[in-house]
Protein backbone atom coordinates (compact mmCIF):
# COMPACT_ATOMS: atom_id res chain seq x y z
CA UNK A 1 0.00 0.00 0.00
CA UNK A 2 1.56 3.17 -1.22
CA UNK A 3 2.05 6.13 1.28
CA UNK A 4 0.34 9.32 0.18
CA UNK A 5 -0.36 12.48 1.45
CA UNK A 6 -4.25 12.03 2.12
CA UNK A 7 -3.23 9.34 4.54
CA UNK A 8 -1.74 12.04 7.14
CA UNK A 9 -4.57 14.79 6.26
CA UNK A 10 -6.94 12.06 6.91
CA UNK A 11 -5.22 11.34 10.70
CA UNK A 12 -4.61 15.51 11.32
CA UNK A 13 -8.81 15.73 10.60
CA UNK A 14 -9.71 12.64 12.60
CA UNK A 15 -7.81 14.07 15.79
CA UNK A 16 -8.75 17.28 15.43
CA UNK A 17 -12.66 16.12 15.84
CA UNK A 18 -14.79 15.92 19.07
CA UNK A 19 -13.70 13.07 21.26
CA UNK A 20 -17.05 11.09 20.77
CA UNK A 21 -16.37 11.49 17.05
CA UNK A 22 -12.57 10.62 17.96
CA UNK A 23 -13.94 7.65 19.48
CA UNK A 24 -16.20 6.85 16.86
CA UNK A 25 -13.09 6.80 14.23
CA UNK A 26 -10.76 4.93 16.30
CA UNK A 27 -10.39 1.85 14.54
CA UNK A 28 -9.55 3.72 11.30
CA UNK A 29 -7.11 6.22 13.01
CA UNK A 30 -4.91 3.00 14.10
CA UNK A 31 -5.07 1.49 10.70
CA UNK A 32 -3.65 4.86 9.72
CA UNK A 33 -0.71 5.41 12.26
CA UNK A 34 0.91 2.26 10.53
CA UNK A 35 1.05 4.04 7.14
CA UNK A 36 1.60 7.88 8.08
CA UNK A 37 4.47 9.32 6.99
CA UNK A 38 5.95 10.60 10.56
CA UNK A 39 8.53 13.28 9.28
CA UNK A 40 5.86 14.65 6.84
CA UNK A 41 3.00 14.78 9.52
CA UNK A 42 5.07 16.32 11.73
CA UNK A 43 5.93 19.10 9.39
CA UNK A 44 2.40 19.44 8.53
CA UNK A 45 1.53 19.52 11.58
CA UNK A 46 3.99 22.44 12.60
CA UNK A 47 3.08 24.31 9.37
CA UNK A 48 -0.71 24.54 10.37
CA UNK A 49 0.50 25.31 14.15
CA UNK A 50 -1.37 22.03 15.19
CA UNK A 51 1.27 20.30 16.41
CA UNK A 52 0.80 20.78 20.09
CA UNK A 53 -2.29 19.67 20.41
CA UNK A 54 -2.77 17.15 17.83
CA UNK A 55 0.82 15.55 18.15
CA UNK A 56 0.16 15.04 21.28
CA UNK A 57 -3.32 12.88 20.71
CA UNK A 58 -1.34 11.00 18.08
CA UNK A 59 0.81 10.01 19.88
CA UNK A 60 -1.58 9.04 22.82
CA UNK A 61 -3.02 6.79 19.63
CA UNK A 62 -0.19 5.45 18.59
CA UNK A 63 1.52 4.42 21.46
CA UNK A 64 4.68 2.34 20.80
CA UNK A 65 4.44 2.54 17.26
CA UNK A 66 5.15 6.70 17.55
CA UNK A 67 9.17 7.35 16.44
CA UNK A 68 11.11 9.18 19.40
CA UNK A 69 11.40 11.94 16.60
CA UNK A 70 7.89 13.48 16.75
CA UNK A 71 7.21 13.05 20.62
CA UNK A 72 10.46 15.39 20.73
CA UNK A 73 9.09 17.43 17.75
CA UNK A 74 6.05 17.24 19.67
CA UNK A 75 7.65 18.53 23.03
CA UNK A 76 9.57 21.30 21.79
CA UNK A 77 6.45 22.69 19.82
CA UNK A 78 4.51 22.54 23.39
CA UNK A 79 7.62 23.49 24.99
CA UNK A 80 8.20 26.87 22.83
CA UNK A 81 4.59 27.56 22.44
CA UNK A 82 3.97 27.55 26.97
CA UNK A 83 6.87 30.22 26.91
CA UNK A 84 5.09 32.55 24.60
CA UNK A 85 1.44 32.02 25.82
CA UNK A 86 3.40 33.13 29.10
CA UNK A 87 4.56 36.57 28.00
CA UNK A 88 1.15 36.71 26.48
CA UNK A 89 -0.79 36.26 29.53
CA UNK A 90 1.29 38.16 31.53
CA UNK A 91 1.00 41.14 29.19
CA UNK A 92 -2.42 40.93 28.90
CA UNK A 93 -3.28 40.43 32.77
CA UNK A 94 -1.26 43.59 32.98
CA UNK A 95 -3.06 45.36 29.84
CA UNK A 96 -6.84 44.54 31.62
CA UNK A 97 -5.14 46.26 34.81
CA UNK A 98 -4.57 49.50 33.48
CA UNK A 99 -7.71 49.36 31.86
CA UNK A 100 -9.27 48.61 35.30
CA UNK A 101 -7.64 51.60 36.40
CA UNK A 102 -9.16 53.66 33.82
CA UNK A 103 -12.61 52.59 34.18
CA UNK A 104 -12.78 50.53 30.88
CA UNK A 105 -13.94 46.81 31.14
CA UNK A 106 -11.86 44.61 28.55
CA UNK A 107 -12.52 40.88 28.10
CA UNK A 108 -9.89 38.57 26.59
CA UNK A 109 -10.62 36.88 23.57
CA UNK A 110 -8.56 33.88 22.15
CA UNK A 111 -5.05 33.52 23.25
CA UNK A 112 -3.54 31.58 26.11
CA UNK A 113 -6.50 32.05 28.44
CA UNK A 114 -8.46 30.16 25.88
CA UNK A 115 -5.89 28.06 25.60
CA UNK A 116 -5.82 27.33 28.94
CA UNK A 117 -9.65 26.91 29.64
CA UNK A 118 -9.63 24.04 26.74
CA UNK A 119 -6.65 22.44 27.26
CA UNK A 120 -6.10 22.72 30.44
CA UNK A 121 -2.68 24.36 30.57
CA UNK A 122 -0.73 26.81 28.48
CA UNK A 123 1.55 25.40 25.65
CA UNK A 124 -1.01 23.79 23.34
CA UNK A 125 -2.86 26.72 21.28
CA UNK A 126 0.19 28.85 19.55
CA UNK A 127 -0.49 32.69 18.91
CA UNK A 128 1.47 35.62 18.21
CA UNK A 129 -0.54 38.43 19.71
CA UNK A 130 -3.10 40.04 22.34
CA UNK A 131 -6.69 39.98 21.48
CA UNK A 132 -8.78 42.26 23.94
CA UNK A 133 -12.47 43.20 23.49
CA UNK A 134 -13.62 46.86 25.00
CA UNK A 135 -17.27 48.92 24.41
CA UNK A 136 -17.30 51.08 21.37
CA UNK A 137 -17.24 53.85 23.30
CA UNK A 138 -14.19 52.97 25.27
CA UNK A 139 -11.83 52.12 22.30
CA UNK A 140 -10.30 55.38 22.33
CA UNK A 141 -9.87 55.83 25.56
CA UNK A 142 -8.85 51.94 25.81
CA UNK A 143 -5.99 53.03 23.02
CA UNK A 144 -5.07 55.65 24.50
CA UNK A 145 -4.64 53.47 28.10
CA UNK A 146 -2.27 50.87 26.42
CA UNK A 147 -0.16 53.95 25.60
CA UNK A 148 1.14 53.50 29.61
CA UNK A 149 2.59 49.92 28.65
CA UNK A 150 4.14 51.26 25.36
CA UNK A 151 1.71 49.95 22.60
CA UNK A 152 1.03 52.82 19.88
CA UNK A 153 -2.31 53.91 18.18
CA UNK A 154 -2.28 52.63 14.68
CA UNK A 155 -2.02 55.68 12.13
CA UNK A 156 -5.59 55.50 10.14
CA UNK A 157 -4.61 58.08 7.51
CA UNK A 158 -6.33 60.76 9.40
CA UNK A 159 -10.22 58.94 8.64
CA UNK A 160 -12.40 59.11 11.71
CA UNK A 161 -14.34 55.80 11.39
CA UNK A 162 -14.13 52.98 13.57
CA UNK A 163 -12.08 50.10 12.56
CA UNK A 164 -14.15 47.15 10.92
CA UNK A 165 -12.96 44.65 14.30
CA UNK A 166 -10.44 46.06 16.21
CA UNK A 167 -7.23 48.61 16.49
CA UNK A 168 -3.97 46.93 15.92
CA UNK A 169 -0.96 48.30 17.99
CA UNK A 170 2.37 47.57 17.90
CA UNK A 171 5.18 47.85 20.86
CA UNK A 172 7.13 51.50 20.95
CA UNK A 173 9.91 49.08 20.77
CA UNK A 174 9.14 46.31 19.25
CA UNK A 175 9.66 44.37 22.52
CA UNK A 176 6.25 43.33 23.41
CA UNK A 177 3.86 41.48 20.64
CA UNK A 178 1.13 43.41 19.04
CA UNK A 179 -1.82 43.99 20.91
CA UNK A 180 -5.74 44.05 18.97
CA UNK A 181 -8.11 46.24 20.54
CA UNK A 182 -11.55 45.29 20.04
CA UNK A 183 -15.16 46.43 20.11
CA UNK A 184 -17.01 43.96 18.31
CA UNK A 185 -15.96 40.18 17.16
CA UNK A 186 -17.30 40.03 13.77
CA UNK A 187 -18.71 42.80 11.14
CA UNK A 188 -22.34 42.40 10.70
CA UNK A 189 -23.07 43.79 14.16
CA UNK A 190 -21.77 44.92 17.32
CA UNK A 191 -24.99 44.45 19.95
CA UNK A 192 -23.49 40.68 20.43
CA UNK A 193 -20.32 41.64 21.16
CA UNK A 194 -21.56 44.35 24.12
CA UNK A 195 -23.24 41.33 25.54
CA UNK A 196 -20.37 38.98 25.29
CA UNK A 197 -18.33 41.64 27.24
CA UNK A 198 -20.67 42.92 29.73
CA UNK A 199 -22.15 39.28 30.43
CA UNK A 200 -18.69 38.02 31.21
CA UNK A 201 -18.52 36.52 34.36
CA UNK A 202 -15.52 38.63 37.09
CA UNK A 203 -12.22 35.75 37.35
CA UNK A 204 -8.90 35.68 39.33
CA UNK A 205 -6.60 38.49 38.18
CA UNK A 206 -9.11 40.80 36.38
CA UNK A 207 -9.74 38.36 33.96
CA UNK A 208 -13.50 37.81 33.03
CA UNK A 209 -14.76 34.95 31.37
CA UNK A 210 -18.57 34.71 29.57
CA UNK A 211 -21.73 32.48 29.75
CA UNK A 212 -20.82 29.32 28.09
CA UNK A 213 -23.88 29.70 25.44
CA UNK A 214 -22.09 32.94 24.25
CA UNK A 215 -18.32 31.52 24.20
CA UNK A 216 -19.36 28.76 21.84
CA UNK A 217 -20.94 31.38 19.72
CA UNK A 218 -18.30 33.26 19.77
CA UNK A 219 -15.99 30.49 18.74
CA UNK A 220 -18.08 29.87 15.53
CA UNK A 221 -17.94 33.68 14.42
CA UNK A 222 -14.50 33.55 14.63
CA UNK A 223 -13.96 30.27 12.47
CA UNK A 224 -16.24 31.74 9.92
CA UNK A 225 -15.07 35.11 9.90
CA UNK A 226 -11.61 33.40 8.92
CA UNK A 227 -13.44 31.93 6.11
CA UNK A 228 -13.34 28.60 7.87
CA UNK A 229 -10.11 27.85 6.63
CA UNK A 230 -8.31 25.02 8.13
CA UNK A 231 -8.52 23.08 11.20
CA UNK A 232 -7.12 25.21 14.21
CA UNK A 233 -10.40 27.03 15.19
CA UNK A 234 -12.46 23.98 14.42
CA UNK A 235 -10.72 22.40 16.61
CA UNK A 236 -10.88 24.98 19.66
CA UNK A 237 -14.77 24.62 19.01
CA UNK A 238 -14.40 20.50 19.16
CA UNK A 239 -12.36 20.90 22.21
CA UNK A 240 -15.24 23.66 23.74
CA UNK A 241 -17.38 21.18 23.40
CA UNK A 242 -15.41 18.37 25.37
CA UNK A 243 -14.89 20.40 27.85
CA UNK A 244 -18.32 22.47 28.44
CA UNK A 245 -21.05 20.96 26.06
CA UNK A 246 -22.54 19.13 29.16
CA UNK A 247 -23.54 22.47 30.32
CA UNK A 248 -25.50 23.83 27.28
CA UNK A 249 -28.64 23.35 27.90
CA UNK A 250 -30.11 21.54 24.42
CA UNK A 251 -31.18 24.56 21.84
CA UNK A 252 -28.60 26.80 23.78
CA UNK A 253 -27.73 28.74 20.87
CA UNK A 254 -31.29 29.39 19.62
CA UNK A 255 -31.69 31.97 21.72
CA UNK A 256 -28.35 33.85 20.61
CA UNK A 257 -29.93 34.03 16.52
CA UNK A 258 -33.06 35.21 17.46
CA UNK A 259 -31.98 37.75 19.64
CA UNK A 260 -29.20 38.65 16.89
CA UNK A 261 -30.76 37.82 13.73
CA UNK A 262 -27.80 39.73 12.10
CA UNK A 263 -25.58 36.55 13.00
CA UNK A 264 -28.19 33.35 12.27
CA UNK A 265 -26.31 32.79 8.33
CA UNK A 266 -23.24 33.00 9.66
CA UNK A 267 -23.75 31.41 13.00
CA UNK A 268 -25.93 28.38 11.20
CA UNK A 269 -23.65 27.91 8.41
CA UNK A 270 -20.75 27.97 11.45
CA UNK A 271 -23.02 25.18 13.46
CA UNK A 272 -23.26 22.81 10.04
CA UNK A 273 -19.75 23.57 9.02
CA UNK A 274 -18.33 22.49 12.81
CA UNK A 275 -20.63 19.56 12.33
CA UNK A 276 -19.05 18.00 9.53
CA UNK A 277 -15.83 18.84 10.16
CA UNK A 278 -15.19 18.02 13.74
CA UNK A 279 -18.15 16.47 14.86
CA UNK A 280 -19.80 19.24 16.39
CA UNK A 281 -23.72 18.25 17.05
CA UNK A 282 -25.19 21.18 15.93
CA UNK A 283 -28.48 20.22 15.92
CA UNK A 284 -28.43 19.79 19.86
CA UNK A 285 -27.72 23.77 19.98
CA UNK A 286 -30.85 24.38 18.14
CA UNK A 287 -34.16 24.26 19.56
CA UNK A 288 -35.77 23.75 16.10
CA UNK A 289 -34.88 21.91 12.64
CA UNK A 290 -33.50 24.92 11.03
CA UNK A 291 -32.92 24.88 6.80
CA UNK A 292 -30.40 26.99 6.16
CA UNK A 293 -30.95 29.47 2.74
CA UNK A 294 -29.34 28.32 -0.77
CA UNK A 295 -26.51 31.03 -0.12
CA UNK A 296 -25.75 29.43 3.41
CA UNK A 297 -25.20 26.24 1.86
CA UNK A 298 -23.13 27.29 -0.80
CA UNK A 299 -20.76 29.38 1.65
CA UNK A 300 -20.43 25.89 3.85
CA UNK A 301 -19.31 24.42 0.75
CA UNK A 302 -16.57 27.00 0.52
CA UNK A 303 -14.59 25.51 3.36
CA UNK A 304 -11.42 24.48 3.49
CA UNK A 305 -10.74 22.17 6.32
CA UNK A 306 -6.77 21.01 4.81
CA UNK A 307 -6.21 25.01 4.17
CA UNK A 308 -4.66 24.51 0.85
CA UNK A 309 -4.83 27.01 -2.19
CA UNK A 310 -2.86 29.89 -2.61
CA UNK A 311 -3.06 32.97 -0.12
CA UNK A 312 -4.63 35.39 -2.55
CA UNK A 313 -7.30 31.92 -3.24
CA UNK A 314 -8.30 31.57 0.64
CA UNK A 315 -8.67 35.38 0.66
CA UNK A 316 -11.25 35.23 -2.38
CA UNK A 317 -12.83 32.34 -1.11
CA UNK A 318 -13.14 34.33 2.38
CA UNK A 319 -14.88 37.21 1.25
CA UNK A 320 -17.34 35.47 -1.18
CA UNK A 321 -18.56 33.34 1.88
CA UNK A 322 -18.93 36.70 3.68
CA UNK A 323 -20.69 37.95 0.67
CA UNK A 324 -22.95 34.65 1.04
CA UNK A 325 -23.91 35.04 4.57
CA UNK A 326 -24.21 38.86 4.68
CA UNK A 327 -27.57 39.79 5.99
CA UNK A 328 -30.16 41.01 4.39
CA UNK A 329 -29.56 44.94 3.38
CA UNK A 330 -25.52 44.44 4.45
CA UNK A 331 -24.29 44.22 0.70
CA UNK A 332 -23.33 47.55 0.59
CA UNK A 333 -21.35 47.19 3.76
CA UNK A 334 -20.04 44.02 2.56
CA UNK A 335 -18.30 45.83 -0.67
CA UNK A 336 -17.57 48.38 1.75
CA UNK A 337 -15.57 45.97 3.32
CA UNK A 338 -13.83 44.39 0.74
CA UNK A 339 -12.54 47.51 -0.94
CA UNK A 340 -11.16 48.56 2.15
CA UNK A 341 -10.00 45.98 4.25
CA UNK A 342 -6.11 44.71 4.08
CA UNK A 343 -5.37 41.57 2.28
CA UNK A 344 -5.77 39.28 5.12
CA UNK A 345 -9.15 39.55 6.78
CA UNK A 346 -7.59 38.66 10.20
CA UNK A 347 -5.94 41.91 10.16
CA UNK A 348 -9.84 44.07 10.94
CA UNK A 349 -8.15 47.51 10.35
CA UNK A 350 -9.82 49.23 7.99
CA UNK A 351 -8.78 52.47 6.09
CA UNK A 352 -11.02 55.05 5.61
CA UNK A 353 -9.17 57.37 3.33
CA UNK A 354 -7.46 54.20 1.14
CA UNK A 355 -7.36 55.57 -2.59
CA UNK A 356 -10.02 54.59 -5.02
CA UNK A 357 -7.53 53.69 -7.25
CA UNK A 358 -5.69 51.28 -4.76
CA UNK A 359 -8.96 49.60 -3.90
CA UNK A 360 -10.33 48.70 -7.18
CA UNK A 361 -6.57 48.05 -8.65
CA UNK A 362 -6.91 45.29 -5.26
CA UNK A 363 -10.66 44.26 -6.46
CA UNK A 364 -9.14 43.00 -10.11
CA UNK A 365 -6.56 41.27 -9.11
CA UNK A 366 -9.01 39.40 -7.07
CA UNK A 367 -11.62 38.80 -9.57
CA UNK A 368 -9.86 35.85 -11.20
CA UNK A 369 -10.02 34.18 -7.70
CA UNK A 370 -13.60 34.88 -7.22
CA UNK A 371 -14.38 33.26 -10.35
CA UNK A 372 -12.48 30.38 -9.71
CA UNK A 373 -14.11 29.78 -5.89
CA UNK A 374 -17.78 29.90 -8.45
CA UNK A 375 -16.58 27.46 -10.48
CA UNK A 376 -15.62 24.96 -8.18
CA UNK A 377 -18.66 25.42 -6.33
CA UNK A 378 -20.53 25.31 -9.95
CA UNK A 379 -18.51 21.78 -10.26
CA UNK A 380 -18.93 20.58 -6.90
CA UNK A 381 -22.99 20.54 -7.59
CA UNK A 382 -24.19 19.01 -4.02
CA UNK A 383 -21.31 17.86 -2.48
CA UNK A 384 -20.72 19.27 1.40
CA UNK A 385 -17.72 20.97 2.48
CA UNK A 386 -16.20 17.95 4.23
CA UNK A 387 -15.58 16.52 1.21
CA UNK A 388 -12.69 18.52 0.31
CA UNK A 389 -10.74 16.31 2.86
CA UNK A 390 -9.82 13.07 2.20
CA UNK A 391 -12.27 10.57 3.21
CA UNK A 392 -10.59 7.07 2.39
CA UNK A 393 -7.08 6.43 2.00
CA UNK A 394 -6.27 5.18 -1.30
CA UNK A 395 -4.69 1.83 -1.82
Amino acid sequence: MKKCPAIEARLTALTAQTRAAREAARNEAEDLIDLVDWPVLAKRLYARRLLPVLGERIITLAGSRVPVAFVEATGEAVRRCAEQDMLLELIAIRLTEVLDAAGIPSLPLKGPFLGKTLYGELGRRPCGDIDLLVAREDLPGAIEAAGLLGYQAPDQGGGEGMPLLHARLGHATGALPPLEMHWRVHWYECRFSRELLFRSLEGGNAIRRTPPAYELASLLLFYARDGFVDLRLACDVATWWDVFGRDLEPGALTAIIEAHPKLERVLLAALDVANRVVGLPSAHLLAEHHRPERRVRLAERLANPDGQGSAQQLVADMWLIDWLLTPRGGRRDCVWRQLHTPGDVGSGLASPTLHPFASLGRAARLIPRYVLSLLRLALDGDTVAVARSSRAVPT
